[in-house]
């Protein structure tokens, strides 16, 4: 993780720019039709505090465009509304609109399949700043959270649903 102070108090740091990535036993598609099937989203993401999904808004290939997402952590509820952009099967995007705790949160799932066809290298792309100081230790836990869902809870669905062969395919007519 790597942090850009905004004060000049390390204890509150207001943004935090992170990038992890994980392997997945699954396809590249498979994961891209996880990522953006935004109406299962709570299905996996629970643990990692996401409250609320509601679908606001779709594109013309039925995804996701606009989202509010409730989530909390240590007493902290955050709601957000998101943007969504997709670059089919390689990339999901997403932009805070508008959001009462987070000033800013940016990021993208990037797919890359390996040589195999049947793993994929998930990396999560992640660009937060709060609206306002935060300690370290709870600034570091909510961004952890996040990140932690991003990739393991995702890599655990992802790779169940691939497994069994019941990844939802909403995206029959993408452009490809």
């Amino acid at each position: 993780m790597t942090a850009t102070p905004q004060t000049k108090d390390e204890t509150e740091i207001v943004s935090e720019a992170l990038r992890q990535t994980i392997t997945v036993a699954a396809p590249a598609e498979d994961c891209f039709h996880v990522a953006s099937d935004l109406d299962s989203y709570r299905q996996w993401c629970t643990q990692g505090g996401m409250k609320k999904v509601v679908v606001l808004e779709r594109n013309e290939d039925g995804l996701a465009s606009k989202v509010d997402m409730t989530a909390g952590k240590l007493g902290v509820d955050m709601l957000n509304t998101m943007a969504y952009s997709y670059q089919y099967p390689n990339q999901v995007m997403f932009n805070s609109i508008s959001g009462d705790v987070m000033k800013k949160l940016n990021g993208r799932y990037v797919f890359k399949e390996c040589e195999s066809g049947t793993e994929t290298e998930v990396a999560y792309e992640l660009d937060v700043e709060f609206g306002f100081p935060l300690p370290a230790m709870v600034r570091t836990t909510i961004c952890r959270a996040i990140m932690r869902t991003a990739l393991n809870a995702f890599k655990a669905h992802t790779e169940t649903l691939s497994r069994e062969g019941s990844v939802y395919h909403c995206t029959q007519t993408l452009k490809r």
